[in-house]
């Protein structure tokens, strides 16, 4: 992440500082929260600022994280719809 010193927000004026965000994504109809997100914080408004390379690596992840899940929840459908057949 670029050095923040003296980086002023573009969205009221005040000082940015380096510090770690949450972002969250719905993909797939699941929601993700991916903590501690390296990003830039004024400190008057408290708009958060994630650099271009480390948003697109964490949009990376919440798709991977969420193709995982959804095919655990597709296994344990198809596991419930056999115990189901079996009664």
């Amino acid at each position: 992440m670029p050095e923040a010193r003296n980086q002023k927000c573009p969205e009221c004026g005040g000082t940015v500082r380096p510090g770690r965000t949450t972002l969250t994504f719905e993909r797939l109809g699941i929601e993700l929260a991916v903590e501690a997100v390296p990003a830039r914080i004024c400190q008057d408004c408290a708009e958060e600022f994630v650099d271009g390379p480390v948003a697109v690596q964490v949009s990376d992840l919440a798709d991977r994280l969420a193709e995982d899940a959804a095919k655990d929840m597709r296994r344990q459908l198809r596991v419930r719809s056999l115990a189901l057949s079996l009664a």
